[in-house]
């Protein structure tokens, strides 16, 4: 399609188009050649396994404070309802064929955003951008919910940027961010940006009250789609968003400066995350003086406005919450979904200062992005082909030979419990207790007996895998060490934990006195 044609319409070159998403998914099925699997991973897995097997959004793998089967309670439904339908495919295929889908769908919303003019440069650019954001890489790896997140969050900005100017396109932005946070809850964070964009657009525009009831369709679309969620939230654990989490550890002024070193350090996106900010702060300066009649530095750019304010308001929404509550570093994975708006603006910007250069002409500009993106691809294809990472039978094999164990000698009427016992929760028919599980405590001397007490009726056998005797009082229970496997993990040793009289004898052992 010609390019001029494609720009007299407004629109942008359908084969730029189809062939940029296609490098984009092509690009990210380089980091899932293997599935890496987390302790959020598993509970995912477990969850996803649940609503298949009837049980609904709750799983076997337990914390210290949860009976069997756990509700779902940390995280948001949308991950692991999508896991769960595409799980016939196998847990691996299911979450690469997953990724590969949402970051197809993520290049193709964020280059409909194309300024017009800029066409397939814009196209390509992003193209290049997306690739190179570090932390879309870093969640493509992994058995993760951000791939899924960014891709609605992406669809919900490219509304918003190619216009929004109706009830109806108001209450589908609203209605595809309430996806994107039943998804992860840190995508409510772009909400502040969406409607301060709305308040800017009322300015210039004059009319603020169109504008208040497109605000209110927004908000319409986002409540309808996460109440049922929140509303099911408060029944079981009295808050909207789960169980609330830790407090605060470190202190406020060290949790700023930790999160703003991640943010512009090598750890994150380096460069290339300081270039982003930069772009980002150069056309969000001017445009938030429009209230004033001043434009963005280049009117073509200031559609994407709404990206640049999103983009903020979502790094200030992840430092509010570092100050009041413990959560994970500001790692690539919190990162993900401020690409969604870093990345369309940098591509204008980038595209809007070359064409304004005398040095930078087309061939050049391809060459230099072929290498890059060659460069950046190469470290993540030649770790995975010297190690390759094989989903759960790489987990498997790492874990040997703790799931051959557990897969002749338990049932799904026994309840295994250990430290970091997430691990085997794969390979296990029974119900795992993991001691130390992400923000839900330990097994320890006080909390073992109480929990076997209050819920050991509902099993057979109960079995601690680990180095030392279960932490358990001997006057109430005793422990029989009923194997040892040949492994410097935490589980060489198998223990019974057997309540003082009542005996299921695995073999003929004796019983330790527990400690």
């Amino acid at each position: 399609m010609d390019d001029s044609v494609a720009r007299a319409r407004g629109g942008f070159p359908a084969r730029a188009f189809w062939l940029g998403v296609f490098g984009v998914t092509a690009a990210f099925s380089l980091f899932c050649l293997g599935v890496e699997y987390t302790p959020d991973s598993l509970h995912y897995l477990s969850v996803a396994r649940g609503l298949l097997s009837g049980s609904g959004l709750s799983g076997t793998l337990l914390a210290v404070d949860t009976a069997m089967p756990r509700p779902l309670d940390l995280w948001p439904p949308l991950f692991p309802m999508a896991w769960a339908a595409l799980l016939w495919l196998g847990p691996d295929a299911a979450v690469i064929t997953l990724h590969l889908l949402c970051f197809a769908v993520l290049a193709a919303a964020l280059f409909s955003m194309a300024p017009e003019g800029q066409g397939a440069r814009y196209i390509w650019t992003c193209a290049v951008l997306i690739v190179l954001y570090r932390p879309f890489g870093h969640v493509a790896a992994a058995a993760w919910s951000e791939p899924l997140c960014v891709a609605l969050l992406a669809l919900a900005l490219a509304r918003e940027v190619r216009g929004a100017d109706s009830v109806g396109r108001s209450f589908l932005v609203g209605a595809l961010l309430g996806l994107a946070v039943l998804t992860r809850y840190a995508a409510l964070f772009v909400l502040p940006g969406l409607l301060l964009w709305r308040f800017v657009r009322a300015r210039e525009a004059g009319v603020p009250r169109r504008h208040v009831v497109h605000a209110l369709a927004l908000g319409a679309g986002l409540g309808l789609v996460v109440a049922p969620w929140f509303v099911r939230n408060g029944v079981l654990f009295g808050r909207a968003m789960g169980p609330p989490r830790a407090p605060r550890g470190a202190g406020l002024l060290s949790s700023l400066l930790s999160g703003v070193e991640t943010l512009l350090g090598e750890a994150s996106f380096g460069a290339f995350g300081v270039l982003c900010v930069a772009a980002t702060v150069w056309l969000l300066m001017p445009a938030l003086r429009g209230v004033r009649g001043e434009r963005p530095p280049d009117a073509s750019l200031e559609r994407l406005r709404p990206a640049a304010l999103m983009a903020v308001s979502y790094v200030v929404g992840l430092f509010w919450t570092a100050t009041r509550t413990q959560m994970d570093t500001l790692d690539g994975r919190l990162l993900a979904p401020l690409g969604v708006g870093l990345v369309p603006v940098t591509a204008a910007v980038l595209v809007s200062l070359v064409e304004r250069s005398r040095l930078m002409s087309p061939p050049v500009l391809i060459i230099t992005g072929v290498v890059v993106v060659a460069g950046h691809l190469w470290a993540p294809l030649h770790a995975r082909v010297r190690q390759p990472r094989l989903g759960l039978q790489h987990l498997r094999e790492r874990v040997a030979p703790l799931p051959a164990w557990v897969e002749a000698h338990v049932t799904e009427r026994d309840l295994l419990l250990g430290p970091q016992l997430w691990w085997g929760h794969p390979f296990s028919r029974a119900p795992v207790v993991a001691d130390g599980y992400p923000e839900r405590g330990f097994l320890t001397r006080q909390t073992l007996g109480a929990y076997l007490l209050r819920h050991g009726a509902a099993y057979e056998r109960f079995f601690w895998f680990d180095t030392r005797p279960p932490p358990v009082d001997a006057a109430a229970f005793e422990a029989v060490e009923v194997a040892r496997l040949e492994t410097n993990a935490y589980w060489s040793t198998v223990w019974e934990i057997r309540p003082v009289g009542r005996a299921t004898p695995v073999d003929g052992r004796e019983a330790i006195p527990a400690p």
